[in-house]
């Protein structure tokens, strides 16, 4: 019979749990029914004996996906219906989380030899909205896992697995394939995150998109620079798919200004709340210091100055064209 193994439970926690069928069968009688159970899997199993022909039909929930067979293979099919022979049986098995009660029937099963075939993900982390293309791994899945952490700090990752699961800091687990996801955590990160099946399919994910037609910003160029005593500075460039304008002026009147690029879309406050719109000028005053931050994604060196000093900056062109005019009436 297959054994669910709960040697990955601690690790992965538990998912997003489903509606399933708990029922058992022996020798082709009616299914006895136990009712419906709760997991993060539902389970499909009909196994026949090869020695005497005998059968057992089990449905069940588990909360673990480490399913093996008797022979020590592991199932690493999921949301399919799965044929399998060993020495000592005959298997139809269905490891399932994609809708309630998705266990009730086991149709058009597949061979499993050829199934989950591994693919080559990219393999790298980075922090505060850098991103990341270098090494690799294989599994039978690539992660892509971006964390925003209550603090605003950030942390990318990018790997292989062979579980289709991504690990949340709560204890709790993404589980859904193809598909980038955004979700909160109980301990106040946020987290875009994808699980897919095809090489290099983690280079990127934004949400709604999904590997076979990976989503992501379109690449800007960036001015890269920053500077005291001054509002604004030139340099050098960078790319990424924000822009990002940094101005802070404290009580003795010196500023300092800080213009790059960056691949999420907020920026962080010295007293760690991120920014919160997109293409406007933020303000915010900590600890006596007047701060405005500008994230922008509507062009190329779309990071010039916060709104609020262009606007300072027109209303003083007006003032002295008037001056001008005046003086020379």
């Amino acid at each position: 019979m297959l054994a669910a193994a709960a040697v990955l439970a601690a690790f992965f926690g538990i998912a997003d749990s489903v509606l399933c069928d708990n029922c058992l069968l022996y020798n082709g009688q009616q299914c006895v029914s136990y009712g419906t159970c709760q997991g993060t899997y539902c389970l499909y199993e009909y196994a026949q004996q090869r020695a005497n022909g005998q059968t057992m039909l089990k449905k069940s929930c588990v909360n673990t996906p480490n399913v093996q067979f008797d022979d020590g293979t592991q199932l690493t099919v999921y949301n399919q219906c799965v044929t399998k022979t060993t020495n000592q049986q005959s298997y139809i098995v269905k490891l399932c989380y994609n809708a309630d009660y998705c266990n009730r029937q086991c149709d058009n099963p597949q061979p499993l030899q050829g199934l989950g075939t591994q693919v080559t993900c990219y393999s790298c982390s980075a922090n505060n909205g850098q991103d990341c293309n270098s090494g690799s791994c294989m599994g039978l899945y690539c992660t892509y896992s971006l964390q925003r952490q209550s603090n605003g700090q950030s942390r990318l990752m990018k790997g292989c697995s062979d579980v289709p699961q991504i690990p949340l800091d709560d204890g709790t687990v993404m589980t859904q394939l193809n598909t980038c996801q955004t979700k909160n955590s109980m301990t106040g990160s946020t987290y875009n995150a994808m699980i897919c099946n095809t090489n290099y399919c983690n280079a990127y994910c934004t949400p709604g998109g999904n590997e076979g037609n990976p989503q992501r910003d379109p690449t800007i160029t960036c001015n890269s620079c920053e500077m005291t005593n001054a509002y604004d500075c030139t340099g050098g460039t960078c790319q990424g798919t924000y822009c990002i304008y940094e101005r802070s002026t404290p009580s003795n009147g010196v500023p300092y200004v800080k213009r790059s690029c960056s691949f999420t879309n907020y920026a962080i406050f010295p007293d760690n709340t991120p920014t919160q719109t997109i293409n406007q000028c933020e303000r915010k005053t900590v600890n006596g210091v007047s701060y405005a931050i500008e994230v922008c994604n509507s062009g190329s060196f779309c990071d010039t100055q916060c709104n609020s000093f262009k606007e300072l900056s027109t209303a003083l062109s007006i003032i002295f064209i008037s001056i001008f005019c005046l003086l020379n009436l």
